[in-house]
């Protein structure tokens, strides 16, 4: 008899049970966020706005994505420019401030990051101001300027 009685508690706390008049609760999955949209810029760079819709990248503040016509690549350009002022040198015979840093940029080709393809690298030089408040970048090969107008990037690469 305690052997039954043993498994009746055994299956006691086996078994679910409900008593009545209570409903079982249901459980709701959390509302989920919504999710900005990509909307592609140019009509005749949508195979490369879906390659980078797709791969879901983050773009910071000063992080440019330029986006090649018909083709699956778009490439990135990140300026860093120094955020703290002591970063900065007054340059008087040109009226403008300085600042030594980087230009970063790099391709991607069909969702991969393709190094072989221009324009990729890292290109230290000399950040200046500029009298429409924005900044020019030099350096040997590339030449850069951000402003309220966006990004010109050149390069003689």
């Amino acid at each position: 008899m305690k052997q039954l009685s043993a498994l009746a508690l055994v299956v006691s706390l086996l078994v679910p049970t409900t008593s009545q008049g209570q409903k079982a609760v249901s459980k709701t999955p959390p509302a989920k966020t919504p999710v900005a949209k990509f909307l592609c810029p140019d009509d005749k760079a949508t195979v490369a706005c879906n390659s980078f819709a797709e791969n879901k990248e983050k773009v910071t503040e000063n992080t440019f994505v330029c986006f090649r016509e018909g083709v699956d690549q778009y490439f990135t350009v990140a300026i860093y420019l120094a955020a703290n002022p002591s970063m900065w040198t007054w340059d008087a015979k040109t009226s403008s401030a300085t600042s030594q840093n980087m230009v970063i940029t790099w391709t991607t080709d069909h969702g991969i990051e393709n190094d072989t393809k221009v324009p990729t690298g890292i290109f230290s030089g000399t950040w200046r101001s500029n009298a429409i408040g924005g900044y020019d970048f030099e350096e040997e090969t590339v030449k850069a300027s951000v402003g309220p107008s966006g990004l010109n990037l050149r390069t003689d690469l």
